[in-house]
């Protein structure tokens, strides 16, 4: 990837601006979508520069104001879309790694996605680092200790354009399982709703002895409560 071009301004030294979102990684990606999640309209340009060019924003707020014209200049490409084809793997130095479908997707996997969600929807870096790893490389422990971070930096680092394809690929599974699991979690409702009232009208007959009936009584107030819990 060509880094973009330096731009010099006297007395505030080199400032590097990207002319383009092959110039921007991972990790600056997700600052910026922070950055306008946090914002109800437009997002600070201060803040944006400041990311951009990794220039504190003390110094941002004391520039010319003509070279911050031209700063912005180079970032008119942000309003434009990132062109890209929904992939499930990446190759980085000469290794392939791979987004587990979720139709394989294992129950610590699933957990910890959905963990990392609950803090920071936009962690893309980390959801990769759970969910795209080498062939036959496996999720567990050893993984959570030893590579799991290495693999969240490594991902971080890459353009945004090429980690764009894994993002919605995922984005799509995700839409997909939630989907499937609302689907499994109304038929199952269903099922208990029906032995529940298959419960109820067995202990209206009266040809159940008196301990089978408190059992039934017990299983059903069980039921009940799952039920309402769905």
């Amino acid at each position: 990837m060509a880094r973009p071009k330096k731009v010099v301004i006297k007395d505030f030294g080199d400032f590097i601006v990207p002319e383009k979102w092959e110039d921007i990684n991972l990790k600056k990606f997700q600052q910026i979508m922070r950055l306008y999640e946090s914002s109800e309209n437009k997002p600070d340009m201060v803040d944006l520069i400041s990311i951009l060019t990794d220039k504190d924003k003390e110094i941002i707020k004391q520039l010319p104001m003509d070279f911050i014209d031209k700063i912005m200049v180079r970032l008119l490409f942000l309003n434009e879309p990132i062109k890209c084809n929904d992939s499930n793997k990446i190759t980085i130095d000469g290794e392939e790694y791979l987004i587990n479908h979720m139709e394989q997707l294992k129950f610590m996997e699933y957990v910890d996605v959905n963990t990392l969600l609950d803090h920071d929807r936009l962690n893309y870096a980390g959801i990769l680092s759970i969910l795209c790893r080498k062939k036959n490389e496996e999720y567990n422990d050893d993984y959570i200790n030893n590579i799991l971070q290495k693999r969240l930096e490594m991902f971080e680092k890459q353009p945004v354009t090429n980690i764009m394809p894994l993002i919605g690929f995922f984005l799509l599974l995700s839409n997909s399982f939630e989907a499937r699991l609302q689907s499994y979690l109304t038929e199952g409702k269903s099922q208990i709703n029906q032995l529940l009232k298959d419960i109820g009208d067995s202990l209206k007959n009266m040809g159940f002895k008196k301990y089978s009936m408190i059992c039934q009584m017990i299983r059903l107030k069980k039921l009940q409560k799952l039920a309402n819990s769905i």
